[in-house]
């Protein structure tokens, strides 16, 4: 700065040190320093959407290759990542990829170490999404000056998502198998398995086929996995925990595994059955080596065989493991060939026949059963020359080969058949059994084949005579299976019951029952299961029910589990108008137990919300005096839950007192809708039942005023004076925090705006937002939401720029960064049609 009379100290205050230099005549040499801080105030005083239209001008144009100035402008948007979007979504002009090149600005894309930002993240976007389809030649020079093996693995993932997700879109289905292959230069742990199984299944497209054995290749790489041993022995605490391994196919990849392979690589079996056959067998064979090592196979013990219960679809293997993928793909490729290439097929048997696998060893014996070059005879004479009959690790697979052939053997191979059997298994396959245990193997074999071919004369015979010797042995549901585990499903209410006899006996025997059952014990017998029963037996019969409600009443029955069973039967039933008098005349007693009025409100509540087999209009009156009793004989005095809650509105809703104050709003809709004239107000008895819930101190008192506070726009259409009088105070904050939060919470998710009670509730709108942003209130989060939302259509409601008004922008400060975020999107969203200033507020927000 220029020399000049005075002190410079206050300058030191803001950290800043002058520098003076003498004042000279004619130019100012340092003009541009001047100028340049004009336009730094310039671009500070421009607003978010005046660089969102600049930048999309460049975008659509092309870059500022001449102007140091806006190169500069555009380099800075690109850093932005609230800016940058706006570009990547219009820019479709390729000349950009060297503007940002020159930049340095693909650097981290090109660097398999980087973390990229989320600004390089929109960049990988823009590149694959809107160039990609169309400018793949000039891509791929890039990669190839930058790195072709050097992928970033975002930069990966973002490829793979446009060729998986948009493969059948114009242009990307056309490059896809190139952009497949540059993905393969790359290491195959620069995409996790589930993304190489997604590209396998989109293999669909044209040209892509050759590609499917290299991609199933990558997918199907084995996952080792180390877990916690689980035993049944109690471990010391000076013992290191055991571990165990496992060897798994990646889960995450599942499901597109199963894709692919109904999709590319089943319908093209013949083609790809060499390479796949292949794949599979060293996968197998490496997961049993990987096992092996670690002691955990070995000595016929397979535990990926022994996961498996059948190499043939069975029920046992439903929810098969992930690994499991991999032996129904060695199945169906031998299955293949036998069809297409029965010798090769048979080549494939005897290799894995003769491998120490047990997984494979099974595949080949199941194949084997139906292998079309071999003879019933030759493959029986090959299991009896290999001594599979009772070799344990491949029983599945021999009894299900017996099951296949013995129809078909002649009566010499039948008895050359029974005689090995009889003979029993040789000394290294009965190592370690007993006698006993060895007549067993032979019992359930023979037992096995008779119950296959219950006509073979020589089947039954063997049976027979064995369950002679043995006569306390029988077969077991899965012979065949080494382990097998029985059904499982959910117990019905009121499982192991008899309805028809419960229903042909007084209603009274069976609450007799309920009143001595245990609480635990057999679940049949248990107090919980026999009172789950009462909903049904009621619907069955609504004599019944009638007299089960009586009942219960005469017996003065005050548990609150059978009212509610009881209560919940009444919900559920479809009587008949002439049935209807009878249920609502043995409800309508006021002799009840107050738990049965407890329960009753929901019942109600469901009734009224019935569109057909609803409470006859004749009974509707007596129906209302039912739920006035609710509240004079249980609602009233119900006590007040301490608990706290992040949500009054849910708790609201499955509460007595919330179903309550929701009965009497759609009865006060129905007579409103009911009348051919107009009703003026809230009529009584609903005026008086709806003051009383507003005035009450109970647990159910509080929980209906959050009902009737989310209805109070409706309320003050119908009647103004009840609704300025009784609702809105409850929103008052200063009046009482704990009813104004309740009533808050339940107008914030169901309530809307109209303009005539926008005013009076203004003043508590606005400190609840206060209340959100100090965190004072519950569940602040997700509430703030719902704030955003109501800050938005209060703008569009009011007539005058909201701008204006001090309220908005003290909202506005007051409320949580992305609330504001939320409350900018949302005006976009409403329906603008139905308010004032639509047009006002997005002037205002732009």
């Amino acid at each position: 700065m220029s020399n000049f009379e005075g002190s410079t100290t206050h300058w030191h205050f803001l950290d800043i040190q002058p520098v003076l230099y003498p004042r000279v005549e004619g130019e100012n040499r340092h003009q541009a320093l001047a100028d340049g801080l004009e336009k730094w105030a310039l671009r500070c005083r421009q607003s978010f959407l005046d660089n969102v239209r600049r930048l999309t001008q460049y975008a659509k144009s092309g870059p500022p290759w001449g102007d140091p100035e806006e190169q500069d402008f555009v380099e800075v948007c690109f850093s932005d990542s609230e800016l940058l979007p706006h570009f990547v979504n219009v820019c479709r002009n390729v000349e950009w990829l060297d503007w940002i090149q020159q930049r340095g600005l693909l650097r981290n894309l090109f660097n398999p170490e980087a973390t990229l930002s989320n600004c390089d993240g929109l960049i990988a976007w823009w590149m694959t999404r809107h160039l990609l389809a169309d400018n793949t030649p000039r891509l791929l020079r890039l990669i190839q000056e930058l790195g072709p093996d050097r992928l970033n693995p975002a930069f990966c993932h973002q490829i793979h998502s446009t060729l998986a997700f948009l493969k059948h879109e114009k242009g990307v289905s056309d490059v896809f198998p190139t952009w497949v292959v540059v993905l393969l230069a790359q290491p195959s742990n620069r995409l996790p398995r589930q993304s190489w199984a997604r590209l396998l299944a989109a293999c669909e497209v044209e040209g892509a086929l050759p590609l499917a054995c290299t991609l199933f290749e990558r997918a199907t790489e084995l996952n080792v996995v180390i877990n916690k041993h689980w035993s049944f022995a109690k471990e010391s605490s000076s013992q290191v925990p055991p571990v165990k391994f496992d060897v798994k196919l990646d889960h995450e990849a599942a499901y597109h595994l199963d894709q692919a392979w109904k999709l590319v690589l089943q319908p093209n079996l013949p083609k790809l059955a060499p390479h796949l056959e292949q794949i599979v067998t060293q996968r197998i064979m490496q997961a049993n080596a990987i096992l092996r090592v670690v002691d955990r196979a070995g000595d016929g013990y397979d535990p990926l065989s022994i996961g498996r219960s059948s190499i043939e679809p069975h029920p046992q293997d439903e929810f098969p493991d992930d690994f499991e993928y991999l032996i129904d793909v060695a199945r169906d490729i031998v299955a293949s060939y036998q069809t297409h290439s029965p010798h090769r097929a048979e080549a494939i048997i005897w290799s894995w026949l003769e491998r120490d696998v047990t997984l494979l060893r099974r595949l080949a014996i199941h194949a084997l059963a139906r292998q079309p070059t071999l003879t019933q005879e030759q493959i029986i004479h090959e299991c009896l020359e290999r001594k599979l009959l009772f070799d344990q690790s491949v029983r599945t697979e021999v009894y299900f080969l017996l099951r296949q052939m013995y129809a078909s053997l002649g009566a010499e191979e039948r008895e050359l058949l029974f005689q090995a059997i009889e003979a029993g298994p040789d000394e290294d396959q009965s190592r370690e059994r007993d006698d006993e245990d060895k007549q067993w193997m032979i019992f359930k074999l023979i037992g096995w084949i008779a119950q296959g071919d219950p006509s073979c004369p020589l089947a039954k015979s063997k049976f027979a005579a064995q369950q002679s010797a043995h006569p306390k042995w029988g077969l077991s549901e899965h012979p065949d299976l080494l382990m097998w585990t029985s059904g499982f499903g959910f117990v019905a209410p009121g499982a192991g019951l008899d309805f028809e006899a419960t229903l042909n006996k007084p209603a009274q025997e069976f609450l007799q029952l309920i009143g001595t059952a245990p609480p635990s014990g057999r679940f049949e017998e248990r107090r919980d299961n026999l009172c789950s029963a009462l909903p049904s037996l009621m619907s069955k019969n609504i004599d019944w029910a009638v007299d089960c409600q009586r009942a219960a009443c005469e017996m003065g029955i005050q548990d609150d589990d059978v009212w509610q069973y009881i209560c919940m039967g009444w919900r559920d039933v479809k009587p008949s108008e002439g049935q209807w008098s009878q249920i609502v005349a043995v409800i309508n007693n006021p002799a009840a137990p107050a738990p049965f009025f407890l329960r009753l409100p929901d019942t109600l509540e469901a009734w009224a919300k019935r569109k057909e087999d609803g409470v006859p209009q004749s009974l509707l009156a007596e129906t209302d005096d039912v739920a006035l009793m609710c509240w004079q004989k249980a609602l009233r005095e119900d006590p007040v839950s301490s608990e706290a809650t992040k949500d009054w509105l849910s708790k609201a809703i499955n509460h007595p007192g919330g179903s309550y104050a929701e009965y009497l709003l759609l009865r006060l809709d129905a007579i409103r809708k009911s009348c051919d004239a107009k009703i003026d107000g809230i009529p009584e008895p609903i005026r008086g039942a709806l003051v009383e819930i507003i005035h009450g101190g109970s647990g159910s008192g509080e929980m209906g005023r959050v009902i009737i506070a989310a209805q109070v726009r409706w309320l003050h259409a119908i009647d103004p004076g009840f609704a300025n009088a009784e609702v809105m105070p409850l929103f008052d904050w200063c009046a009482d925090a704990k009813r104004a939060e309740q009533c808050w919470h339940g107008f914030l998710d169901w309530g809307h705006w109209s303009p005539p009670i926008i005013e009076k509730l203004l003043p508590g709108f606005t400190e609840t937002v206060r209340r959100l942003a100090s965190h004072e209130e519950e569940d602040s989060e997700r509430m703030g939401e719902r704030v955003a939302g109501h800050l938005a259509a209060l703008c569009l409601w009011r007539g005058s720029d909201p701008a204006a008004h001090d309220w908005l922008l003290c909202c506005i400060r007051t409320m949580a960064v992305e609330n504001r975020r939320s409350f900018v999107v949302l005006p976009s969203k409403l329906d603008k049609s139905q308010c004032c200033s639509g047009g006002l507020l997005m002037g205002w927000v732009a």
